[in-house]
């Protein structure tokens, strides 16, 4: 079994595991609709499950500093990939379904975190 505690193997098992989602994620899309829409729900939902998995990573790393970290990197990613390609790329509705839906993840995570650390430092 893997220890959580040790960060050396899990960076690149998660590029390679976040590499493999954004792969199929677009694949399943672009099967769906083999067109340019296709392409560009695709990339809505990319961005969106990269922003849910940095959600998952902070939610674990509330007591773990390496997937805290990990988590923080990742919504960098996401916040990067959409302002660089979501906001240059993607059509009106595309891209008002990729802000919306990192920035309510987003949101999300952000009361949940400021409430479980509160939570943290209330029991110590």
């Amino acid at each position: 079994r893997l220890e959580l505690g040790v960060p050396g193997i899990w960076w690149p098992l998660g590029l390679v595991g976040l590499y493999g989602f954004s792969g199929t994620v677009l694949c399943a899309s672009m099967l769906v609709a083999p067109d340019q829409q296709g392409f560009l729900v695709g990339q809505v939902l990319v961005t969106v499950g990269w922003t849910a998995c940095a959600l998952l990573l902070l939610v674990r790393g509330i007591n773990v500093v390496s997937a805290r970290m990990a988590g923080l990197a990742l919504v960098a990613g996401a916040l990067l990939k959409l302002i660089v390609f979501d906001l240059s790329t993607l059509s009106g509705v595309e891209r008002v379904a990729a802000f919306l839906g990192s920035g309510i993840v987003l949101l999300a995570a952000g009361v949940w975190y400021a409430r479980a650390l509160s939570a943290r430092r209330d029991a110590e």
